[in-house]
């Protein structure tokens, strides 16, 4: 009998290995900010670097190789930001966003593997402004700082599964809290987070840093520094990150309010089509948020052409706001920010702005620096004993343009 006890256990124990996995353990997660340098560490390297091929994989593509028996690979893009380390390491220099992800290094003599995969999971922390205008006092200004991270899992369920937060502290070194009347914060648990204020004089040159935790401890922070600047100049070859957020106010958090309502945000493009995961050309955050993100490199043939977000319930486009790209030879400038309302009720600017002032829900005054707000749309609520819902839709636009 208690043979037979013993056996129960064991098979229980392998039933238990195989249900939660043991694929993963040896991974290796470096958190690292977007501008910076980072190594990325072979932990199956041989007694040199000829049998080392690095490859990289992010969300649905194809496995690009970067290293090839010890090799750079000279037709991918980022070449000249990639080397091979003595100890076969791989050294990024000047990390952009657009890096993170999976990379493998393996070990190949005579065509055959030699081991396992050494994998490491790069997570890329990066920080940007709504403010596409001169910053000055007085001016209001959104703060997005987002962790871009691929671990096969939704980004957001990963962090709160590792205990990992995204935060922001002052120049002083103070932790920003919902309590501080200055400051208008997101809700946290999420891989993007924002703080809003209005700028003082004192704030020029001074400093917010967002900061990312795990289990308490800092691996990473990013710095975003207010300076007064030009309009930077969009062209072919420039990075463009467009954020759409729906800023809405319902007395729960606005991610579940929106699971639990039906309601969508999704990108579509100049012909109508909705823009996925699948498409290469774009990276497209999470569905399921009240912010969704969507990166792209532009083309020649972008001037002029629109991206547009929209917001549906119940599969019915509440409103949308469309971002034209616009560019000239002498300088780039961002284009108009047009807001397209599929309502029957129409309101003028004035009566949405003092709506979306008493309700809390991105009034004008709060978000004029670099935001256009889309119409208001209501969202009727019986169950809840509530006669409407307002919600507010806005666009919001970062370009990094090459050097």
């Amino acid at each position: 009998m208690a043979d037979k006890c013993h056996l129960c256990l064991l098979g229980l124990i392998i039933l238990s290995s195989l249900l939660t996995g043991t694929s993963g353990v040896n991974d290796d997660h470096v958190f690292i900010s977007s501008g910076e340098n980072v190594r990325l560490r072979c932990n199956n390297h041989l007694h040199d670097c000829k049998s080392t091929t690095w490859n990289y994989n992010i969300r649905h593509s194809a496995a690009v190789e970067l290293i090839g028996l010890g090799i750079k690979k000279k037709d991918i893009e980022r070449h000249e930001r990639l080397s091979l380390g003595s100890d076969c390491s791989l050294n990024i220099n000047n990390i952009i966003k657009e890096d993170y992800g999976s990379y493998i290094c393996q070990q190949y003599v005579n065509d055959k593997q030699q081991g396992t995969d050494a994998r490491v999971f790069l997570h890329v922390l990066h920080v940007s402004s709504s403010s596409q205008t001169e910053i000055s006092a007085g001016s209001s200004v959104t703060l997005y700082c987002q962790l871009f991270s691929y671990t096969g899992d939704s980004c957001d369920d990963w962090i709160r599964s590792e205990g990992i937060q995204l935060f922001w502290v002052n120049h002083s070194g103070v932790k920003l809290t919902i309590s501080d009347s200055r400051y208008q914060e997101s809700a946290p648990g999420h891989c993007i987070i924002t703080v809003t204020t209005t700028l003082l004089n004192e704030d020029d040159n001074r400093e917010w840093r967002c900061e990312v935790t795990h289990r308490n401890q800092v691996k990473t922070s990013v710095t975003y520094t207010v300076k007064s600047s030009a309009v930077p100049e969009i062209s072919a070859g420039s990075s463009v990150t467009l954020y759409c957020q729906l800023f809405s106010y319902t007395g729960v958090s606005c991610d579940d309010w929106i699971r639990s309502e039906g309601i969508q945000l999704f990108w579509v493009n100049q012909a109508g089509v909705k823009l996925t995961i699948s498409d290469s050309r774009y990276q497209i955050s999470a569905p399921g948020h009240c912010i969704i993100t969507l990166t792209t490199t532009l083309l020649n043939e972008d001037d002029n052409r629109e991206w547009r977000c929209e917001v549906t319930h119940r599969n019915q486009v509440k409103t949308s706001v469309t971002y034209t790209v616009k560019s000239s030879d002498e300088s780039c400038v961002i284009g108009p920010l047009r807001s397209l309302s599929r309502e029957d009720e129409q309101q003028d600017s004035r009566e949405m702005t003092e709506l979306g002032g008493e309700r809390g829900v991105g009034s004008a005054k709060g978000l004029k620096t670099g935001i256009e707000l889309g119409d208001l749309f209501l969202v009727e609520d019986h169950e809840a004993g509530v006669e409407s819902q307002h919600s507010q839709l806005a666009i919001v636009v970062e370009n990094n343009c090459p050097v």
